[in-house]
């Protein structure tokens, strides 16, 4: 599996008015807490 990119969290948290996890898929939701993990210090200002 590809590691995350920073351009990817760049992207959720420019469109952040529109990141709704409970509508994420399972494997998206995974991608997702990888890149606020990674990327996002384990916080997403969403």
């Amino acid at each position: 599996m590809r590691s995350p990119s920073p351009e990817a969290f760049a992207l959720y948290e420019a469109n952040r008015q529109w990141v709704d996890r409970a509508t994420m898929t399972e494997h998206e939701r995974r991608f997702f807490d990888r890149l606020v993990a990674t990327y996002g210090r384990g916080v997403f200002l969403g």
